[in-house]
C-alpha cells in the first residue's frame, strides 16, 4: 500500500509511452495466445503446437468440403490478429518506419533484481546485456524455460486430452518471413496475397534482416527508406482489410468491425496534421495536407483503401450483431468528404484550403474510381439514415447515389435494383412520417381554436 507522502515514480514521457505500449502488446499476445518477444514486443507469432492443432482442424474441414481459405483468416494466428492494436505501440520503435526509432523492449533493473529477472524473463531474451551475462555466470541458466508462456499442454492425436503439461524449450522468434517467403510455422497455412504484385504480403513484424541473437541492436538491422515505410504502412492496412472481409464473409460481424476499425486506425497515420515526431516519411505529406486545409488531394492506393474500408465498416455497423447506425452514418459522410476533390469533374482535382482551386491533368481512372465509390458512399449513407429515422435526408442521399452512377455510366444507365428498392422504401417511410406530422399539427391547431372559443364564450357571459 502506497503512503500519501511517498515520492511518486519519476519517468520521462517517452519512457511512459514505452511502458504503456509494452503492457498493451503483452496483453494482446496473452489474450490471443501468441508468442511475444521482450526485445521487439510488436513481433508476435503463433505457438507451434497450437498452430499444428489448427492445421489439423483445417485439414479436417477441407476433407469435409469446407472453405479452408476463409477459415484460416479468422482462425488462431491469422495475420490480422498479429498486427498490434495501436500503431503507436510499434511504429515509432520500428527501424523501418523511423530513421531515429525510440528504444523499445523492457527496461529492467538487472542490478537490484537480477535473480528474479533471470528466473522470470531472461529465458525469453533474444540477446543479453553485459550485466546479465555476469549474473548468469553466478546463477547458471536452467535447461528449460520456466516462463508461463511456454508451459504448454501436450495433446496426442487420436487420444483423449491429457491434463499433463510439458516444459518446452523457448523458441527464438526470428521475425517471420523474409522477402515474402514463409517461415517454418507458416507451412501449410494459407496466407493473404497482395493483389498488386501477386506475392505473399509481408507483415509488420517481418522487417528483420538479421537476428538480435547475434548481439546487434535491432534498430540497426534494416535500413530506413521513406518509400519502404509507406509500403509497409499500406501492406499492414491491406492485411487488416482482407482480414475484415474474411470475417464478414463468414458472418463474424464483431470481428469484421474490429478489424476494419483497426485498419482505419492505421490509415489515420498518413493524415496526421500535427508534427510527425520520429516519423519523417510523413513530413512532405503533411506539408501538402496543410496547403489544402487538411484535405488529401492526391489519389493514392492508401486513400482508396481508406474509403473502401470506411464503406465496409458502415455496412457492417448496420448489421444486427453490431448495430451502431449513427457511427455507420458518420463513416459514410467521412468517405464522401475524402472523395470530394476527385469526384467533381473528369480530368481535374479540387485543391486549396477551401477546395476552390483546380489541378488539371488528372488521369481519367481517378475520376472513375472516385465516382464509383461516391455512388456507393451515398448508398451507405442513405441506408444509415433510414435506420436513424431521417427519411427525407435518406431520399436525397439515395437520389445522389443514382446521379453519381448516371454521371459515370451515362444518363440512360439504370441504377442497381437494390438502390431503387431502398429509395422507394425511404420515400414511403418519409411520406408516412410527414402524414403523422400533419395530423399532429392539425390536432394542435384544432385544440388551440377550441380553447380560444371557450375563452371567448366565458368573456361574453361576464
Amino acid at each position: 500500500m502506497l503512503l500519501y507522502n511517498s515520492e511518486p515514480i519519476k519517468i520521462s514521457l517517452d519512457a511512459f509511452k514505452r511502458r504503456v505500449g509494452l503492457m498493451r502488446l503483452k496483453h494482446q499476445a496473452d489474450r490471443l495466445g501468441l508468442q511475444w518477444d521482450l526485445e521487439v514486443p510488436w513481433v508476435m507469432k503463433p505457438k507451434k503446437n497450437v498452430s499444428k492443432l489448427e492445421r489439423n482442424e483445417l485439414s479436417a474441414r477441407e476433407a469435409d468440403g469446407a472453405d479452408v481459405l476463409v477459415s484460416s483468416e479468422v482462425a488462431y494466428g491469422s495475420n490480422a490478429d498479429m498486427v498490434p492494436e495501436y500503431p503507436g505501440d510499434w511504429i515509432p520503435f520500428n527501424s523501418e518506419m523511423s530513421p531515429n526509432p525510440l528504444p523499445s523492449g523492457m527496461e529492467f533493473n538487472e542490478k537490484d533484481y537480477g535473480d528474479f529477472y533471470l528466473e522470470r524473463y531472461a529465458s525469453r531474451r533474444q540477446y543479453q546485456s553485459p550485466k546479465l551475462k555476469q549474473i548468469e555466470q553466478k546463477h547458471p541458466k536452467p535447461d528449460f524455460d520456466t516462463s508461463d508462456d511456454f508451459v504448454l499442454e501436450t495433446i496426442k492425436a487420436g487420444e483423449e486430452t491429457s491434463a499433463t503439461t510439458a516444459a518446452v524449450k523457448s523458441e527464438r522468434i526470428s521475425g517471420g518471413r523474409k522477402e515474402g517467403g514463409p517461415t517454418d510455422s507458416d507451412e501449410g497455412v494459407e496466407l493473404p496475397h497482395d493483389r498488386r504484385q501477386g506475392e505473399t504480403r509481408p507483415l509488420h513484424n517481418q522487417y528483420r534482416i538479421d537476428s538480435p541473437a547475434t548481439g546487434t541492436d535491432h534498430h540497426e538491422i534494416s535500413k530506413y527508406n521513406d518509400s519502404k515505410a509507406w509500403d509497409l504502412l499500406y501492406d499492414t492496412v491491406m492485411v487488416l482489410k482482407e482480414g475484415g472481409n474474411a470475417a464478414l464473409s463468414i458472418g463474424a460481424i464483431p470481428l469484421a468491425a474490429q478489424r476494419y476499425d483497426k485498419a482505419i486506425r492505421y490509415c489515420s497515420i498518413a493524415f496526421l496534421r500535427f508534427p510527425e515526431g520520429h516519423l519523417s516519411f510523413l513530413s512532405s505529406h503533411q506539408d501538402a495536407l496543410l496547403e489544402n486545409g487538411g484535405q488529401e488531394v492526391r489519389w493514392t492506393p492508401l486513400l482508396k483503401a481508406l474509403v473502401t474500408i470506411r464503406l465496409n465498416l458502415s455496412m457492417t455497423l448496420l448489421r444486427s450483431e453490431a448495430h451502431i447506425p449513427t457511427l455507420a452514418r458518420d463513416h459514410a459522410r467521412l468517405a464522401l468528404q475524402e472523395l470530394k476533390p476527385f469526384a467533381a469533374s473528369k480530368g481535374s482535382v479540387l485543391t486549396g484550403r477551401k477546395l476552390s482551386k483546380s489541378r488539371e491533368g488528372e488521369p481519367e481512372e481517378t475520376y472513375t474510381d472516385a465516382k464509383e465509390l461516391q455512388a456507393k458512399a451515398y448508398f451507405r449513407l442513405g441506408n444509415a439514415q433510414i435506420v436513424t429515422g431521417d427519411y427525407s435526408a435518406s431520399v436525397k442521399s439515395l437520389d445522389l447515389s443514382i446521379k453519381a452512377t448516371k454521371a459515370l455510366k451515362g444518363p440512360d444507365a439504370k441504377p442497381e435494383a437494390v438502390v431503387q428498392r431502398r429509395l422507394a422504401e425511404a420515400r414511403k417511410l418519409n411520406a408516412k412520417k410527414r402524414k403523422r406530422q400533419r395530423n399532429k399539427f392539425a390536432f394542435a391547431f384544432e385544440h388551440s381554436d377550441e380553447v380560444k372559443n371557450e375563452e371567448k364564450e366565458g368573456s361574453d357571459d361576464e
